[in-house]
């Protein structure tokens, strides 16, 4: 079954959101709406988000990259296979018994590669992870709801794919 909570696969027509705040960065954009707070995540290049009841929280990132065409497919790969590789080491570490994650999907845009995943694990968590690998850069949005529901963190990923800006060039 596919789900709407694939940013970039398949983005859904945008809903006018009251109390839009537009996230800027160099590399990627995209609106929140006014529930949601940026708190620091010590990392630099690390955008993240919690929503005001601390109900879901959002990181995001761009990195630069210079990728030929013939690098794009591998590098998407191995994002998804780290990003994998960490969930699991996280499920380890912090006690999680059964963590179900969701075949992921890499598919080819004439842009670069669109990544996504999601899945949920025996502490009431839901999580989505949704990225795109052009030439030029290589963007992350995860999203995660403590002790929720799968439409919290659907929607904000939903609302995320529909106003997410990218340079979008061809290249392949």
């Amino acid at each position: 079954m596919r789900s709407r909570k694939y940013l970039c696969l398949f983005p859904t027509a945008r809903s006018p959101e009251r109390n839009a705040v537009r996230i800027t960065d160099p590399f990627y954009s995209f609106e929140l709406d006014g529930s949601w707070l940026e708190v620091p995540s010590g990392e630099p290049g690390l955008r993240t988000f919690r929503m005001a009841d601390g109900s879901a929280q959002i990181a995001a990132s761009g990195l630069r990259m210079e990728l030929s065409k013939e690098q794009l497919e591998g590098f998407a790969n191995k994002v998804v296979a780290l990003r994998l590789k960490g969930e699991r080491k996280v499920a380890a570490r912090t006690g999680i018994e059964q963590l179900f994650i969701a075949e992921p999907q890499i598919v080819r845009r004439p842009w670069g590669y669109a990544l996504a995943y999601y899945g949920s694990d025996d502490r009431d968590r839901y999580f989505s992870f949704s990225g795109a690998v052009t030439a030029n850069v290589a963007i992350s949005i995860y999203g995660e709801a403590l002790n929720g529901t799968r439409h919290a963190v659907s929607s904000v990923m939903d609302a995320i794919a529909a106003s997410l800006q990218f340079d979008r060039t061809p290249c392949h």
